[in-house]
């Protein structure tokens, strides 16, 4: 009995030690990682293929890091902002490149486009959405953020 339950735990040893430790970051995606890292200001915002809101009453944010989107609306002149945090899936080797953003159980396939210090983001409106194929979008079905860059004060 004594051998046996030696033998169990030596193999239960074995095992632990023989488990790969999961890796805290994901798979290497490429370079737009990197290009994706900062802090971004909202330029414009489309919805059907039509300019959403008047910019002077949305100012939005976008910090992203390399896991991590967190957006920040402030409604100028209408009370408190929002935040909104997501987990982020970059797959840039995907024409158009991917990005999907998650909240608690919830994930919105989007895409994504980065020009030198401009950002294109487009993702579904509605919870069962499927990924945009393009930035343009007649049927309403996608929203369609344009963020510049914030640079970094010196």
């Amino acid at each position: 009995m004594l051998k046996r339950q030696a033998l169990l735990v030596a193999a239960l040893l074995a095992m632990a030690f023989a488990a790969k430790e999961p890796s805290p970051e994901p798979p290497p995606d490429g370079s737009d990682t990197g290009k994706l890292q900062g802090t971004w200001t909202l330029q414009s915002l489309e919805f059907g293929g039509k300019a959403a809101g008047k910019l002077g009453t949305i100012k939005m944010t976008a910090k992203i890091t390399k896991t991590e989107l967190t957006m920040e609306r402030d409604n100028v002149g209408k009370g408190a902002g929002t935040t909104m945090k997501y987990t982020i899936k970059v797959n840039n080797t995907k024409k158009p490149a991917w990005l999907d953003m998650t909240t608690g159980t919830r994930t919105m396939p989007g895409i994504y486009e980065i020009k030198g210090d401009t950002l294109k983001l487009c993702y579904g409106a509605a919870a069962n959405a499927v990924r945009p194929t393009g930035f343009s979008d007649p049927n309403g079905r996608y929203i369609v953020f344009t963020f510049q860059r914030l640079k970094a004060k010196k």
